[in-house]
């Protein structure tokens, strides 16, 4: 179990960040959990797995330079003060944010984001869980493929529930 304040980001792996089996709560003004190492596509991936997130980060709660992976994870998100704050021009206050892939795959997911709840600049496939998703901007924003093939996904508040250059809806 960790708990972490933090006036910046709660925790961030420069090169990659791994939670496995923990539980976690983070408070912070910057993003709760990161990792941003942008000079290697190898690295700047965070995984997380069979974890508990209790995140409330000022801006993303997860955030990935490349890849996004997350599993049988059961997560309380709050970003940026939740769906009806409007976020700063230059912030980003997004819930789960990866740079080329974010994949959820089960658990349970609560995001309350002034920003996009699930954001990638590539693609984002949800393959089973429960996603209860209230934002201020997109549910889901995926810049290629936006995949939901599985579980529940209840998007209660937003400007654009799903979005990709591409969405397959499936299961």
């Amino acid at each position: 179990s960790v708990t972490v304040n933090a006036v910046n980001h709660g925790i961030g792996g420069k090169d990659s960040l791994t939670i496995d089996g923990a539980a976690v709560t983070v408070v912070s003004g910057g993003d709760a959990l990161r990792s941003n190492q942008d000079s290697d596509a190898s690295l700047g991936w965070v995984t997380v797995t069979d974890a508990a997130l209790h995140l409330t980060a000022g801006e993303d709660g997860i955030q990935a330079e490349t890849v996004l992976t997350i599993r049988n994870t059961t997560a309380e998100i709050t970003t940026g003060g939740g769906h009806e704050t409007q976020p700063a021009e230059d912030a980003s206050a997004k819930g789960l944010k990866a740079g080329t892939s974010l994949t959820v795959s089960g658990g349970i997911y609560t995001l309350d984001c002034s920003d996009d709840a699930l954001h990638s600049n590539g693609d984002v496939a949800v393959t089973d869980g429960t996603l209860v998703l209230a934002t201020g901007d997109d549910g889901i924003h995926a810049y290629e493929t936006a995949l939901v093939s599985g579980g529940t996904l209840t998007v209660t508040a937003c400007c654009e529930g799903i979005e990709g250059k591409v969405v397959d809806l499936s299961g």
